[in-house]
């Protein structure tokens, strides 16, 4: 949690009005106006925030603890509250009476860059309210949930409020989360030996795969691996690969790592393929894909299936071998890649020097491609770019 004068810097910095400010502290320094309680198809329960140090109430299992797991691990989420406030709305009824109630959101949510309301149902519940309720639940054009009323009335205050459901969440993030719970507690300590071995390794081949360094280590270590993950010692990316498939988990010594990997696996990608030549599409593969990495899952009889970061993408056949002869989809070379100087001064780069290339390579991208048009609005300078 923000320290009071560390919130004095996020309210000064984010320029927030006074009365917002003390809205916002007063949350902070307040009980949940209820206590939740649970329903013929709700779970509800509390949930031991890391992050917050304290118990955090959920009302359902299957859309608000997913939230509140999202929230403690997720950097952009300072701080949380649950059941944070009354507030009384109107709107009018779908026979034309003006009604007025209170409305409870689900959590007050402090983000680096912004604070505000967050209330989570599933879409199905929402589809039912909105038939209901037309002029207090509306699904936009854009596909987004809103709540008019609601929005007006936290507007005043200078806050946002989003209606998020069970089709934002990202189950695979979740499943993993959950499974590393266990791996925090204190009495999980990694033994120095296996935590100096581990991570030697990992930097050593970035991109090992977990299934890899299980069969290459001590059996004795594996709870100190996963325990490494868990606490982020060893870096994964847990939005895009369950750990339950430890043969499509990728490992890195950091994030920066991971990053550089990516971008470097991305441009030795077979840019071209001769006519006759094959892709490995073998399960388990990588392929490229309009700059995104996707791996092959299933490969049946008329479809192949890919993992995207966070959804699944079924191609026939036939569509998969036009994209791959129209060069839209790429495969690894898989043959000789690390051998090259290019991942010796990777294992050598500082995590300083890594976060500056990778900086820089984001800021170039869009220079580096002929068919697309430099960003109008660049962060620096057209001096800086050139160099």
């Amino acid at each position: 949690m923000l320290s009071d004068q560390e919130f004095e810097q996020w309210c000064h910095r984010l320029g927030l009005p006074e009365t917002t400010k003390e809205f916002v502290q007063q949350i902070r320094c307040s009980e949940p106006v209820r206590k939740v309680g649970g329903g013929a198809k709700n779970v509800c329960g509390s949930y031991p925030s890391q992050k917050m140090g304290k118990t955090i109430q959920f009302e359902s299992h299957k859309v608000e603890l997913p939230a509140i797991v999202e929230y403690e691990n997720d950097e952009d989420v300072l701080e949380y509250y649950d059941q944070p406030v009354r507030l009384s709305i109107s709107f009018e009824s779908k026979s034309g009476r003006r009604m007025v109630t209170s409305h409870i959101p689900d959590f007050l949510v402090i983000r680096h860059n912004c604070p505000g309301f967050e209330e989570w149902k599933t879409s199905e519940r929402l589809k039912t309210l909105t038939h209901k309720q037309p002029t207090r639940y509306q699904h936009n054009e854009n596909g987004k949930w809103q709540a008019p009323p609601v929005e007006t009335k936290v507007q005043s205050l200078g806050l946002y409020y989003h209606l998020r459901t069970d089709q934002k969440i990202n189950w695979i993030a979740y499943r993993n989360h959950q499974f590393l719970r266990v791996y925090l507690s204190q009495e999980n300590i990694v033994s120095p030996e296996a935590r100096t071995r581990v991570i030697e390794s990992v930097t050593a081949n970035p991109g090992m795969t977990l299934k890899q360094l299980l069969l290459s280590t001590n059996t004795s270590w594996v709870d100190d691996i996963y325990a490494l993950i868990a606490t982020k010692q060893l870096y994964v990316d847990l939005k895009g690969i369950g750990l339950s498939e430890p043969e499509k988990v990728h490992l890195f010594s950091s994030q920066q790592v991971a990053e550089a990997y990516n971008l470097i696996m991305s441009k030795k990608a077979a840019a071209t393929l001769d006519k006759g030549q094959q892709i490995d599409v073998a399960v388990g593969a990588t392929v490229f894909w309009d700059g995104k990495s996707l791996s092959v899952i299933q490969i049946g009889e008329k479809k192949i299936v890919l993992q995207g970061e966070n959804h699944l993408i079924g191609l026939s056949h036939t569509d998969f071998e036009t994209l791959i002869s129209q060069k839209e989809i790429t495969g690894i070379e898989a043959q000789g890649v690390k051998s090259t100087q290019i991942w010796e001064q990777l294992k050598c780069a500082s995590p300083e020097d890594l976060a500056v290339a990778n900086y820089r390579q984001k800021i170039i991208e869009p220079y580096l491609h002929k068919d697309k048009d430099p960003p109008t609005n660049s962060p620096v300078s057209e001096r800086t770019i050139r160099r």
